[in-house]
């Protein structure tokens, strides 16, 4: 294990109120909590430039080598971040072990929707911090009462996270867009041109055309933007799929 890494996970387990330290220089009017709360604010800003040590430097009004004192390098204050904002998880409840894993859902989806930078921390080197893991712990509590098999656990547990990053990225995504043009606008502009330039769609792509045409039997959720809420409705469905599938008898 290289030992910025192994620097890297004794930040990220130091318990509440821990101070690293990586050698001299260290502030007492600086913390590496103050330092992750200006990385995230900046990282979580669609209109501010790429996340850098100098801007979260001037943001604090320091100089980035006193950030060097906390933190070694960007990469380790992105995996610092992405676990913090994990501790933003809230509780869980619902009226029956179903309910809950959907609230759960819902949770993580919309953790991934108010930071889009999460899903640039790769999961081919996991962070191993312990607020993501809590994250999991909440998961597995609510799949304990189904009696599953352990390999229907880790594989229900994959397809979740999956469709909750993903989901959570695309309403982020959605809602940016929201802000910089008129969705009802926008759709009704590309509907019209994508007619004319493909007037012969459903007889090309018959099985698209009909899905997109049968009616929902689910409501879409009332509150945001249509984009949003179709998102939401089909991590929904997605995740009593999941569960079904899970519950079956082999």
């Amino acid at each position: 294990m290289e030992d910025d890494d192994a620097e890297l996970l004794r930040a990220l387990w130091r318990r509440p109120g821990g101070e690293p330290v990586r050698g001299p220089g260290r502030k007492a009017s600086l913390t590496l909590d103050a330092i992750l709360d200006a990385g995230t604010a900046i990282a979580d800003d669609r209109a501010a430039p790429p996340l850098s040590m100098r801007l979260v430097a001037d943001r604090l009004g320091r100089t980035p080598m006193a950030l060097y004192s906390y933190v070694a390098h960007k990469r380790a204050l992105m995996r610092l971040m992405y676990d913090r904002v994990h501790a933003e998880f809230p509780e869980i409840d619902g009226p029956d072990p179903a309910a809950r894993v959907l609230a759960w859902a819902d949770a993580l989806t919309d953790l991934y929707a108010r930071h889009h930078w999460l899903g640039e921390v790769s999961w081919a080197r996991p962070v191993l911090g312990p607020h993501e893991q809590a994250v999991l712990e909440a998961l597995l509590v609510q799949l304990t009462p189904l009696d599953l098999a352990p390999d229907r656990v880790r594989a229900l547990v994959a397809a979740l996270f999956a469709l909750c990053r993903n989901t959570g990225r695309l309403i982020g995504d959605a809602r940016h867009a929201a802000e910089t043009s008129d969705e009802s606008a926008w759709w009704a502009d590309q509907s019209a041109a994508f007619q004319d330039a493909a007037p012969d769609f459903a007889e090309r792509f018959p099985l698209s055309a009909a899905l997109g045409a049968a009616p929902r039997t689910d409501p879409l959720p009332a509150e945001g933007t249509y984009l949003e809420r179709t998102a939401r409705a089909e991590l929904h469905s997605a995740t009593r799929l999941l569960l079904a599938g899970a519950a079956l008898k082999e």
